[in-house]
């Protein structure tokens, strides 16, 4: 046995002679996949406590309730408001037309006067949410987002048609604090009241609408376990809760992705490098002579 190992040392010396050409590939992907490994968790990670740190402000409370094609009712409504401070908004979605006879399919949302319950909206050319939204001349105001003002042609202060009824352009709407829990947006988001859609008649049953109410929960209450206990008490209701816990499913699934992405990128590295090296280093041994192996003692 104390002869072996110095033998084996020696062969390993023998192999390298050559220098290490034979280890470029295998060191470089042992790095890549390491790297690779170690940053799918960190990145991921970074991305979850980023959400986390916001999840309020992106679902816009703490506990939201939504349904498809009616209102809530009186008692639905008396539950809920007993958990905390809530705001109420609807959406529908119509065809909007331009002076000019342009038109483009628009997601109308609808909200009452203390919406945003959590973060803020973001506009260009109102001072304040409730100034663009307000009556002017009759009108209602709307504030709308830039790609429908490019798409028809649009400007503050310009009319158009959403339905059956008339708006006035007031702001440009940059963003909503709750609109990366809403996902993906088939068509651009016009903010309007509440009362206003109402009166639209786009919210009538059968039509392709929604309502939702947001709630602003006491300091250490369980927004999951107070979620199930409306789920339990109207339990014909089929309301889609979220929390703030998962405010955005979306992303979250993205950021799973990713990290699986970039695992699987580092594992590949990893069995790349494992099999380039011997096919490195075998032209290494058939180049060596046999009776180098029997080295002297």
């Amino acid at each position: 046995m104390a002869l072996q190992l110095p033998l084996a040392f020696r062969l390993a010396a023998r192999e390298l002679r050559s220098g290490v050409r034979g280890f470029r590939i295998f060191l470089a992907c042992l790095a890549l996949g390491v790297a690779a490994i170690a940053a799918a968790g960190s990145t991921a990670e970074a991305f979850r406590q980023g959400l986390a740190s916001q999840a309020r402000e992106i679902l816009g409370g703490d506990l939201s309730f939504s349904i498809e094609n009616r209102d809530f009712t009186p008692e639905e409504r008396a539950a809920i408001g007993r958990l905390g401070p809530t705001t109420y908004s609807a959406s529908a979605r119509a065809m909007a037309q331009a002076p000019s006879g342009d038109r483009r399919l628009v997601s109308l949302r609808g909200v009452d006067e203390r919406f945003p319950l959590a973060g803020a909206v973001k506009l260009n050319g109102a001072p304040s949410l409730a100034a663009a939204l307000s009556d002017q001349e009759g009108l209602p105001g709307a504030a709308v987002e830039p790609a429908l003002l490019d798409r028809l042609n649009l400007k503050i202060g310009d009319r158009f048609e959403a339905g059956t009824v008339t708006l006035v352009v007031r702001a440009r709407l940059v963003s909503e604090p709750d609109g990366l829990s809403r996902g993906f947006a088939i068509a651009p988001r016009v903010l309007i009241r509440e009362d206003v859609l109402e009166r639209s008649g786009l919210l009538t049953p059968g039509g392709l609408s929604g309502r939702t109410v947001r709630v602003a929960l006491p300091p250490g209450q369980d927004p999951r376990a107070t979620g199930q206990a409306i789920q339990k008490a109207f339990p014909d209701a089929r309301f889609r809760i979220r929390d703030r816990i998962d405010a955005a499913p979306g992303a979250r699934r993205l950021i799973d992705q990713l990290e699986y992405f970039l695992g699987f990128i580092g594992l590949a590295s990893l069995v790349a490098g494992d099999s380039a090296w011997p096919a490195r280093s075998q032209p290494i041994c058939r180049r060596a002579n046999p009776r180098s192996l029997f080295l002297r003692r």
